[in-house]
């Protein structure tokens, strides 16, 4: 017997304890049987009828759950897979190694997306991605669930494969678990469906606001690179702020002297989706203010000629409003052509495709990688100084002017949209003058720093109650905690 473990906060214990033998379950209750996984449950292996038979996939009936379906559910956090995207017809079923589930199975992801996990809610097929089991008369579906939940890390562990990662079959077969007595592991599904949903709600709401204050810095920015709002600077602080058209006309002479970037006269851009723009400013294509260059082609063959090395950024890369340089691989090429390829300080990356809402995004390089270079699917526009200030392009790429243009303009596939080099010189800038670009840059810095503070401290916040809830379905499923008494007090 072994000592009772300490008290997971003010939760109540188990009487007594015993080694389980894994270092991921350490001591469980001692009346709960621990073993491999296939004591418990029958495993079951997914299958993909030949695409090649065109009649197992005509009349399709039989819902047939893959991968696709694990993006539609990707928060992990349903406990029931729902409905399927495909289907494969009965005799795709009756020909191939495709078996038809029962209601209840429980379905594992063993690659992609590994250690997703759900319960069948109808008798179901599903690819070769997934283990299967068919829970025993001792083994809850319910229970198995909340077990591999509990396993994230342990599933890491046991991951094989360097492009191609999977748990293979003899290995996820000789997991082990520990399972209590049905009415202990009903009571313990049910408490955790209980505070689950309880976190769930709450991580929700965080979820919520930072998709509000999202919205409100994208706002901001869209409101002040398409010339929407005036800038002023306040006589005894000396901040910039901004003020709507009316307030800026009701202005006295005296105060009209502190105005920075007035916006109060309008004409008409010219762009759809714009509307009316300051007087002042210009629209001009991309290309007029600035040089595009293109990144280097992988793969080429040098011979006889005398090499250099280098860094060079890859789409990866570049994500969205930030670089991962976490990363970086380096190519050989010759020494004469390394200058076409160099990112210079102040360059503006913009990707060749990418997400829909990401496309056209820029971000500025500020040389963080001595001479490096960039790959042919990352573009490089070098502004005209005189003209247009690098970071009032990568603010004007991620407004609503920016994403409307990039959007109705892109090449666009299920998932994704790509654009091109000819697009992006054809990109219709707003210009004010360079003086007034510097003043919305510092107006808009100072303000998304600010929504960025707060942004930051609520996914910090939900981070805590997403660990949370892991600590808790840990402490359940290995008897950490006692929650029979639980549920009897609810």
């Amino acid at each position: 017997m072994s000592r009772r473990p300490a008290k997971v906060g003010k939760r109540a214990t188990y009487p007594a304890y015993k080694p389980s033998g894994v270092e991921w379950l350490g001591d469980v209750p001692e009346h709960w049987e621990i073993g491999n996984i296939r004591r418990f449950a029958a495993m079951k292996t997914g299958h993909t009828p030949s695409r090649s038979r065109p009649e197992y996939w005509q009349a399709c009936t039989i819902p047939w759950f893959t991968l696709a379906d694990v993006w539609q559910l990707r928060d992990g956090r349903r406990k029931y897979l729902g409905d399927t995207e495909e289907r494969i017809s009965q005799l795709g079923l009756d020909n191939s190694a495709a078996e038809l589930l029962p209601t209840s199975t429980v379905v594992f992801s063993r690659t992609a997306s590994i250690g997703f996990c759900g319960i069948m809610p109808q008798p179901m097929a599903t690819s070769q991605d997934f283990w299967n089991w068919v829970c025993g008369p001792k083994l809850l579906p319910e229970y198995l669930l909340q077990t591999f939940r509990a396993m994230r890390q342990e599933f890491q562990a046991i991951t094989m494969g360097s492009t191609h990662k999977t748990i293979y079959q003899p290995i996820a077969a000789a997991i082990k678990i520990c399972v209590p007595p049905a009415l202990e592991q009903k009571a313990i599904a049910a408490f955790l469906d209980r505070e689950t949903a309880r976190i769930d709600a709450l991580i929700e709401k965080k979820r919520r606001q930072i998709e509000l204050l999202q919205e409100k810095r994208s706002a901001l920015i869209s409101s002040m690179v398409t010339g929407q709002v005036s800038i002023i600077k306040d006589p005894e602080s000396g901040r910039l702020r901004t003020a709507t058209d009316e307030e800026v006309r009701s202005m006295n002479n005296e105060q009209r002297s502190m105005i920075i970037v007035d916006c109060s006269l309008k004409q008409d851009s010219g762009i759809e989706w714009l509307g009316k723009i300051p007087k002042h400013w210009k629209v001009l294509p991309l290309k007029r203010v600035s040089r595009l260059q293109t990144g280097l082609t992988l793969g080429k063959k040098y011979e006889n000629r005398e090499l250099v090395c280098r860094p060079y950024l890859r789409v990866a890369n570049v994500q969205d409003g930030y670089l991962d340089l976490s990363m970086i691989t380096e190519v050989e090429l010759p020494a004469e052509e390394v200058k076409r390829y160099e990112l210079q300080r102040g360059d503006v990356l913009m990707t060749e495709g990418g997400d829909f809402d990401k496309l056209g995004r820029g971000y500025v390089w500020d040389a963080q990688i001595p001479a490096c270079l960039h790959q042919n699917h990352i573009f490089c526009v070098r502004c005209d100084a005189r003209l247009l200030h690098p970071l009032y392009l990568a603010w004007m790429t991620s407004s609503s002017h920016g994403k409307a243009y990039f959007t109705s303009t892109a090449q666009q596939t299920t998932n994704l949209a790509s654009t091109n080099s000819f697009k992006i010189k054809a990109f219709p800038t707003l210009l004010p003058p360079v003086g007034e670009q510097e003043a919305i840059i510092q107006n808009i810095s100072k303000n998304t720093s600010q929504i960025d503070a707060l942004i930051s401290k609520v996914e910090k916040s939900a981070a805590t109650l997403r660990e949370h809830r892991s600590a808790l379905i840990s402490a359940a499923v290995t008897g950490k905690i006692d929650v029979r008494s639980m549920n009897r007090d609810q």
